[in-house]
């Protein structure tokens, strides 16, 4: 073998080594047997498990996300978390709250927005406008037309309508395909 070749696989060695030695604290490991929660509401905001791999937390590592402390089992896991840290918070039972008051907040806001389009599609089927003056209906004003109602601003409009019914349907929405 080469000098070149020895070298590289030497260094592809050691580089394997330190992988697998700064990875070593973060096997998966068992939780302890026993209860996991003291039934209080303090203890449902303890972090107890890493948020990365689920092992018992290490409190001499951790970080500061949005002014809570996170702990971590192992240094390689801070990395995980500060690359992606939005992806672990539903693990954290110190976000609980955040996490469940954007989901709240979001679903608010869905629902608005259904409201205001279903709005919007309604003011699209109904009649607001005479087809003849285009000014503002009369709710007591209308004629029936092929099974639908027909409203007008006044009589003279449900006049000129009846003569010829053809040239206004293109403007009331009833008739709209």
């Amino acid at each position: 073998m080469n000098a070149k070749r020895w070298i590289t696989v030497a260094s592809l060695s050691v580089a394997a080594v330190a992988l697998a030695w700064s990875l070593s604290g973060c096997k998966k490991q068992q939780p302890a047997a026993g209860p996991t929660h003291t039934g209080t509401v303090a203890a449902a905001t303890v972090q107890t498990t890493c948020p990365v791999m689920g092992n018992p937390i290490n409190k001499d590592i951790s970080v500061e996300y949005q002014g809570k402390t996170v702990y971590f089992c192992c240094p390689a896991c801070v990395d995980q978390f500060n690359a992606e840290p939005e992806k672990y918070l539903d693990k954290l039972p110190q976000f609980k709250d955040a996490v469940n008051e954007a989901t709240d907040e979001a679903g608010a806001m869905m629902h608005e927005a259904a409201g205001t389009a279903q709005a919007a599609l309604a003011g699209l089927t109904e009649q607001t406008t005479c087809p003849v003056m285009e000014g503002p209906i009369n709710k007591d004003l209308f004629v029936e037309h092929q099974g639908k109602k027909v409203y007008f601003c006044c009589q003279a409009c449900v006049d000129q309508f009846k003569a010829e019914p053809e040239k206004y349907l293109s403007k009331l929405p009833q008739f709209q395909k």
